[in-house]
Formats: C-alpha cells, structure tokens, sequence
C-alpha cells in the first residue's frame, strides 16, 4: 500500500509538473509537521548526529530554517495502523518514540555550532501526538507548525579560566563487570563539548565520568574546528585514571 501511495504521488508530481503548478511533496505523508527552528544568536548549523564513529555528520541547515516532518502509517484492511508510524525528515534526524499512555513523541536530535560558542547536541520531543480515535477524527488538533529556539553558550575568551566541569555518570562499555571489577574514568577537556568515544563507540561529550570495567580501551575525543585527539587508557580498580586535554585550533588549508 506504501509502493502504491507514493507511486500516486510521482504520478500526481508529474501531472503538477505538465501543468506547471507548484507540487507540495507533503501530499505522500498522511500527516505533516513544519518544525520551525530558531537559535539564540542565529546563524548555527545543525548537524546529524553520528551514531558510530564512522559515521559522517551531514548538514541539516541553518538557522533560522524550517524542516518538513513527514508522518506515514502503515494499512491493515485499508485502515491506518496507529503502531507502525514511519517518519521522514532531513538527514533521518527525527524518529517516534511509542509512549505506554498510547501517544507518540516526536524527538529531534542534531548537533548545533557556530563559531565563538560551544558546540551542542539537542535531543529532545518536538511535539506529542495523541491517538486520533478510529476515525482519525482526531488529527483536526494535532498541530501544523512547531517552534523551538536553541540557545548557545559562549565560549570563553582565551584569557579566561576552564568552566568548572560538571561530571555525569554512565556506562561506557558493554562488558560484563560488577562491583570491584568497575574502575572510573575522568574525561576533561578545553573547550567543553568534544564527544567522547571509547573503542569507537559514542558515549557522550566531556566533562564525564565514567563507571567503566577493568580493561584497556581507545579513546578518542572529536570537536568540530578542532583536532581529534586519540589516547589509549589502562583501568585498573579501584585507581581512578584521568585524561585531561586541550583541544588543538583545526587550521584549514589555503585554497588554490
């Protein structure tokens, strides 16, 4: 039924086409959202958010902008089934999340810069969705258009001294450890923000602490406009080991 809808829509795009009429690409979802996005200054860059290391961010856009979020069920017996949402959006940076209240949250993820403030990863629901009824009745009060503002930090002159770091705890890797067998890791860095990655896989940005198993691990520290910076640790509980860098200035090569 999907292979049909979206057929009908290439149909109907080309038909627009012919006639020389504007085509509204909305028309193959069963419902959509426009996501208004703003930011304090303007002027950031969204970015995807890499989910492995070797992932490669692609730009979303620039601020202010407005992103077309396409909502799609899947039919059973030509009706809508409410579980089975399919969402489409600029470089898959919105998913649904099924509540156990039978509602849906839309979540946005991106990561946000913009030269002279740190660098930021929003995650967070955009807009719920309430169960519409058989009928779908219920779709009149759902919303059209969205509005959110990212607001950014700062950075700090040169000759200021290093936020205060505000540790968090999580854990880093997926081997079997309890008890003694946990070590910690401190992982700092200047400026704040760089993602941290422990045997290429994303964890979370610095200031961190980590409650990790006894091992060796790779760590590799990333920050847009600066220079990775790679580091191999050895845990051994109860020692706590630290890594505490500053970030090196990216300096691009001159053009031709």
């Amino acid at each position: 039924m999907r292979k049909c809808r979206t057929l009908l829509a290439l149909l109907t795009g080309l038909l627009y086409a012919a006639t020389g009429q504007a085509f509204d690409s909305s028309i193959r979802f069963d419902y959509t959202i426009y996501l208004h996005i703003n930011s304090t200054p303007p002027g950031a860059t969204l970015y995807s958010v890499a989910k492995e290391e070797a992932d490669e961010p692609k730009e979303i856009g620039i601020t202010p902008m407005v992103m077309a979020i396409g909502l799609d069920w899947d039919r059973v017996f030509w009706q809508r089934s409410w579980r089975t949402l399919h969402v489409t959006s600029a470089e898959n940076c919105c998913e649904a999340i099924l509540n156990a209240d039978n509602t849906y949250d839309i979540l946005f993820t991106c990561d946000i810069t913009k030269p002279g403030y740190y660098p930021q990863e929003y995650a967070q629901s955009v807009v719920s969705l309430k169960h519409p009824g058989y009928t779908w009745d219920g779709t009149k009060d759902w919303p059209q258009d969205v509005y959110i503002t990212l607001e950014l930090s700062k950075m700090p002159t040169p000759t200021s001294p290093p936020p205060k770091s505000v540790p968090s705890m999580i854990l880093a890797s997926g081997r079997e450890a309890v008890g003694a067998d946990m070590g910690e890791l401190q992982v700092r860095s200047y400026p704040d923000n760089a993602r941290i990655y422990i045997d290429g896989k994303h964890v979370g940005v610095t200031p961190l602490d980590i409650h990790i198993p006894e091992g060796r691990y790779e760590v590799r520290l990333k920050q847009r406009g600066y220079r990775d910076i790679e580091q191999a640790v050895v845990i051994s509980p109860p020692a706590k080991e630290t890594i505490d860098v500053i970030m090196d200035v990216r300096k691009e090569l001159p053009g031709p």
